[in-house]
This record gives C-alpha cells, structure tokens and sequence, in this order.
C-alpha cells in the first residue's frame, strides 16, 4: 500500500481527513526516518508521549506504541513539521493535561496511576468533541484542523499515523485495511492505464444544464476580444526580450518536498536558459546570474540547456523557504523563491480566474561579475 493510499485509509480510522502537516511529512519521509534531526522534548515531555502513545496503542499480543517508535515519531514530528502555532499548541496540551491531573488527583501526569492516566486522557477526550460543531450534514472543526486542533485530537492522530506507518504497524495494516495495490519497480514513472468507458461523460458527469462542455463561455469570450489586440501589440514589442517560464522537477512537483532529505539531493536551484541566450550574456554553467523584472530581482546559479527554447528562461519553483515556519529542513537549504519576480495586485491578476501572472513574465538576464 503506498503512502497516500495508507493515508487515507487511517482517516477512517481516525474518523477524519490526516492534518496538512501530517500529510507531508508522511508523504514525504522516503527516507524512513522517524527521529527528529535534534530533540526537541525534555525529559519529562518525552516520558509523557511515550505513556500517552502506549495507553492509545497499548501492547497485547501485538507490539504497542512504543515498540513501533512512536514517541521518537511524535518528536520528530513536532520538531521538524510543526509550525511554531502547533508546536506552542502541542505543549500547552502537555501543560494543561499535567494541570488536569493536578487539580483532579494532587498527582502530576507522570506520578499518576494508570487509571488516573486514562481518565485525564477520557476527559480531553471529551473537551475535543465538545469542541466540534454540526454543520449541515458535515462534522466540523470548530478551529483550523492544524492550527487550532483540540491536544487529544492532535496526539490521537499523531500515535495512530505513527503506528501504521511504522515498520511494525505496516505488518498489522492487513487486519485493519483491506486495500492492496503495490508499488511496482517497473513502472518508476508511472503506468499508461487503459482507455476510460466511452458514453458515461457528456451528459452524465457533466453537470452543466445541457450535460456538455462549454467550450466558449460568453464571459471568457468578451474579455479576450478586450484584450487579445493590446496583448499581442505588447507581444510584437517584446518579442526579443527573454521571458521567464516555471519549471517542475522530478523530485520537486511540489513545493513541500523541499522539506524532505530524501528527496531534496539539489543544494540550490537554477536558472535553465537556451546556449543562444547563455552566449549573448556571457554566461555558462555554474556562473551566477541577476535575474530582474519589472517586480523584484534575484541572484541565482546558472544551467545552459539546447532543451530551452531561445529567448524563454525558466526557473524551478518551490525553493528560497529561508525564512519559512514549519519547514527546518528546507529552510537550511539554499535557493531562491522565483516569485520575487512575479508581480502582485489587480493588475497582474487575471479577473475571471483570479490567478495570478506567474508565466511569461519580461525580465532581464545579466552575469554577476565573481
């Protein structure tokens, strides 16, 4: 079962969708590792996971929390995933649940007797679900779900993804999950499936009054015909300068991959031009350049490919999370954010969609002298 799969189906068992954070660490942990990349708890905050862990997943006659390296999971997690909000959450729960104790038993958590234990965890229990409303027909959190997550809801889901995901959690997921699709290392890059069912789209999936694709809608239609004459006189007038395009790569199709060891090899990322550009700004591999436009500018490394059209750039996205919370792997890296260049405001946004103009942006290539 890959990781995406497994994810969905520990949602059901935890009765919910598995927290952004959560989400791409998971995803992400090609590696395997579990251990934070330097401790975060104290003594006392990593005694009361692992309880906390054994009493949710405890050890029967199969291994328990702490067997499947759950607290190591939960710290790794809360020290290398969490923002500071949901960290600041996380121990404040710790807090409140010592204080609980206190008040009800004249015990801290770790003095406390099991039982005593499980009734403290029973009573946070019931403060999240009092904290969740009905909302029509849907179950909804009363915060955001990483943000402002109730503490038993947030350490629940922590132990249970950190159970199956574990190497001895994985050997108990056939109890619990009926799904099997496996990965196949033939298919590294994907395998052509076949054709889809002819005769169950138009008119069936399609949800507009006349069951068809409009290809034309009159809203996109009008304002093409009020831009399309400006657009393409611009276009003549730029014809020869360089403009810059985005660019996927295979280890990065997203952003938040640039938080996990395994698959950020990359020190930095590069700007990729065509040699007929490279050789009119004096450029070659591993020289830097500046990169400016009409909204910022950047200093970035610099990569000649014959795979580039002429007079086209690219620079690849999802790097320069320097200064970015919740992401400490990514932000020890190099590189630099390509939306520096990309403009912000009514103007540079397209109306109907909404999105912004992040491609084919104008700019200016020059070497940056050593």
């Amino acid at each position: 079962m890959n990781r995406r799969e497994l994810l969905k189906s520990i949602s059901l068992l935890i009765g919910g969708a598995v927290s952004g954070s959560l989400t791409r660490a998971v995803i992400a942990s090609g590696s395997g590792r579990r251990a934070p990349r330097k401790p975060v708890f104290d003594d006392t905050n990593r005694s009361m996971v692992a309880i906390i862990a054994e009493l949710i997943i405890p050890t029967t006659d199969t291994p328990g929390a702490i067997a499947a390296g759950v607290p190591e999971f939960v710290e790794m997690m809360v020290g290398d995933w969490y923002t500071n909000s949901e960290r600041a959450a996380f121990y404040q729960g710790l807090k409140d649940l010592d204080a609980w104790c206190y008040n009800e038993h004249g015990v801290l958590f770790l003095q406390a007797s099991e039982a005593q234990r499980v009734a403290g965890l029973e009573a946070f229990e019931q403060r999240a679900a009092e904290q969740l409303q009905v909302v029509g027909n849907e179950i909804e959190s009363a915060g955001k779900i990483d943000e402002n997550a109730p503490f038993f809801t947030r350490i629940r889901e922590l132990v249970i993804v950190g159970y199956y995901t574990s190497e001895v959690g994985a050997r108990q997921e056939h109890k619990f999950f009926r799904m099997t699709p496996k990965y196949d290392g033939e298919y590294r890059h994907g395998k052509l499936l076949g054709e889809n069912p002819a005769g169950d789209f138009l008119g069936q999936r399609v949800l507009t009054e006349d069951g068809l694709v409009d290809l034309a809608p009159p809203e996109l239609v009008a304002s093409f015909n009020d831009k399309v004459d400006k657009l393409y006189q611009e276009d003549l007038a730029n014809r020869d300068r360089l403009k810059l395009i985005g660019k996927r790569e295979l280890r990065r199709m997203n952003s938040w991959m640039c938080n996990s060891d395994a698959l950020s090899k990359d020190g930095t990322n590069y700007l990729y031009l065509h040699p007929e550009d490279a050789g009119q700004a004096n450029l070659v591999d591993g020289d830097e350049a500046q990169v400016s436009s009409a909204f910022g500018s950047l200093r970035i490394p610099v990569r000649v490919s014959d795979e580039m059209m002429p007079r086209t750039v690219a620079i690849p996205h999802g790097w320069g999370h320097q200064r970015a919370d919740g992401l400490k792997i990514a932000s020890e890296r190099a590189g630099v954010n390509v939306n520096w260049l990309a403009g912000d405001g009514p103007q540079n946004t397209e109306r109907l969609s909404g999105m912004s103009h992040l491609s084919g942006i104008l700019v200016n290539v020059v070497r940056v002298s050593p």
